[in-house]
């Protein structure tokens, strides 16, 4: 079993942190990264994309 696991290659593991809120992905794509990036930019900045 060892050896098997030692085999498979890691996934890629990316650490994305604003303030207090941590999201750690795994196995993804650039693409789901940058909207993780983006989701977390917007809830950092709530009057961002806010037309009042």
């Amino acid at each position: 079993m060892v050896a098997w696991r030692q085999s498979r290659p890691q996934q890629p593991r990316v650490e994305i942190r604003r303030r207090d809120t941590v999201v750690v992905l795994m196995d993804c794509s650039e693409e789901e990264i940058e909207r993780a990036v983006r989701a977390l930019d917007a809830a950092a900045d709530p009057d961002e994309g806010d037309d009042r």
